[in-house]
């Protein structure tokens, strides 16, 4: 449970007792014995608030350390140093103090460094080609905990008379919290290759990381239940933005119009669908009453296919088994990502030794939530 929500159910708790209290100005021992339960909860739920701020505060404390003063030999490196860096990458030979960029170094020997800034950038390109929710949700980079105040309805305007009243809006607002799910990888290269001057260790690692983390992260963006692991956009959605077919594995023209229709103007129509394979199959062929076909390629050579002539994203870890969505369909930048600090990785040859290859250990911290649960409705299979 979230900071807001044991802050919410801690006043229900006070008010309970003062509610108790003023009820019975005299107890007997059965009401002296509900009252101390009711208390014993009080307190419990207290605890369990301090315990989170103080979570709360140390994840933001390592988060400092690592974006501003990293340990462990965690290095920003400017792209001037990229050869230096993956030198001591392919070889280790190089000594991380001795690569003339700004950083701050703490034991060079446990060769954990931060991922170089040019390095990132190619490896988030990666992810939004292989992540569909990525590449239309908004990502915002954070250093510690973000709290996003999310409204539950849109203010609303009106004319006013000279020296009249403004309307004012009722627009209630919660507290989204996005937080940091630590996901990791090891890559291993043979030493033949690493010894091969032909070899591009930064290529292959790259791509590595990010097929590697783009299909985890992808399939939390759908259907992660927010343990340990960012809250997909199926347990975001509203109840009645959600259908399912009325026939296993049977999708009709007015499923997908449904579909279309359930999300209100407002998202629809910066809507994106993120679909299976098992759903672009389905629609691929279907024609509306005029027989015309729903599906359409995109305008220009490289654009997605358009479905009711929005963009569509096929997402390889959605399955559409029975019970699992087949097909997103809103606006998908109401899902927030949160990239936190910088990817970290490190080099490690004893590990796998007998095996002929060096080890690459490589972690980062990310969190998904969908601020506005009627923005996307989701069809699932039967």
């Amino acid at each position: 449970m979230d900071l807001e929500k044991l802050m919410a159910l801690r006043a229900e708790k006070l008010t309970a007792m003062k509610i108790f209290n003023e009820a019975h100005a005299e107890m007997n021992e059965e009401d002296t014995a509900t009252f101390a339960k009711m208390k014993a909860e009080f307190e419990k739920v207290s605890r369990d608030i301090d315990l989170l701020k103080t979570e709360n505060k140390l994840a933001s404390e390592v988060d400092e350390i690592i974006a501003i003063s990293p340990v462990n030999a965690q290095a920003i490196l400017d792209v001037e140093n990229i050869k230096d860096f993956t030198h001591f990458m392919a070889s280790g030979g190089v000594d991380l103090s001795k690569i003339k960029a700004t950083m701050t170094l703490g034991a060079p020997t446990s060769g954990t460094v931060l991922v170089p800034e040019q390095w990132a950038k190619e490896i988030d390109k990666l992810l939004k080609r292989n992540v569909a929710v990525r590449k239309y949700a908004t990502v915002i980079k954070t250093n510690g905990t973000f709290n996003m105040p999310v409204g539950d309805d849109r203010a609303v305007a009106g004319w006013i008379d000279e020296l009249g009243a403004y309307p004012t809006s009722d627009v209630k607002f919660s507290n989204l919290q996005i937080e940091a799910f630590k996901n990791g990888v090891i890559v291993k290269v043979a030493e033949e290759f690493l010894a091969d001057e032909s070899f591009s260790l930064q290529s292959y690692l790259v791509e590595q990381i990010a097929d590697a983390t783009g299909w985890l992260e992808g399939a939390a963006f759908i259907d992660g239940d927010g343990v340990k692991k960012p809250t997909g956009l199926l347990k975001g959605i509203a109840a009645k933005n959600q259908d399912t077919l009325a026939v296993l594995d049977t999708v009709s023209i007015a499923d997908v119009e449904d579909l279309y229709l359930k999300v209100h103007n407002t998202y629809r129509k910066r809507g994106t669908w993120i679909i299976s394979d098992k759903f672009y199959k389905a629609v691929f062929k279907l024609k509306d009453a005029q027989g015309n076909p729903v599906w359409s390629q995109g305008f220009n050579a490289g654009e997605p296919g358009r479905l009711f002539n929005r963009p569509v994203e096929i997402d390889d870890t959605m399955l559409g088994e029975s019970g699992e969505p087949l097909a997103f369909f809103g606006d998908i930048s109401r899902y927030k990502i949160g990239d936190r600090g910088q990817m970290a990785i490190q080099r490690a040859e004893e590990r796998y030794m007998e095996e002929g290859v060096v080890a690459f250990k490589v972690y980062k911290r990310v969190d998904g939530k969908l601020t506005k649960d009627d923005a996307v409705a989701v069809l699932k299979n039967a």
